[in-house]
Parts: structure tokens; C-alpha cells; sequence
């Protein structure tokens, strides 16, 4: 998976390791405004480590997101069937 500037903290990272996914990051603010086009396996990816946030009882997770991109607009909102707590911040 490759990100447009820095991915998160440690402990983002850890758990992106333990389920064997390899992340080449470039995310700025950790979030994904500025990421125009993600294929359906990125999306997946990201699907997965949404998943594993879940199970951390103690993680909260906030994904900012940006309308006018397609993709962005279709997809961040399955993130909220996967995890109910997850809070999304539109641009």
C-alpha cells in the first residue's frame, strides 16, 4: 500500500505488520484528502486495518476523507459498517 506522506504512529504501523501488509508511506495529517485514486486492493488493505483497529478495544480512529473524490466518497462510508465508531471528518 503506498500513502502520500507519513502513516500514523508506531503502533499503526505494528499492527499493519502483524497482519503481513507493506506500507510505503507519503500521508501528511494521516488522512486521506489528498489521495486521488485507490485501487480495490488499497481499499482492501485499508478494509483490513480497519478491522484490526476494531478489535483494539481502546482505539479510537478518525479518517478524514475529501467528497469531491470519487472514490473517497464511496468507499470511507463502508468504513462505519465495519467499524461503528469510527468517525468520519469530510472536507
Amino acid at each position: 500500500m503506498v500513502v502520500d506522506g507519513h502513516f500514523g504512529n508506531n503502533n499503526a504501523l505494528q499492527m499493519a505488520r502483524q497482519v503481513n501488509l507493506h506500507i510505503i508511506s507519503k500521508l501528511r495529517h494521516e488522512d486521506l484528502r489528498g489521495l486521488e485514486f485507490l485501487n480495490s486492493s488499497g481499499i482492501n488493505v485499508l478494509f483490513r486495518l480497519v478491522i484490526k483497529v476494531r478489535e483494539k478495544a481502546n482505539m479510537q480512529l478518525i479518517v478524514r476523507g475529501a467528497n469531491h473524490v470519487s472514490w473517497q466518497s464511496k468507499s470511507l462510508v463502508n468504513l462505519q459498517r465495519l467499524m461503528p465508531t469510527v468517525q468520519l471528518n469530510w472536507e
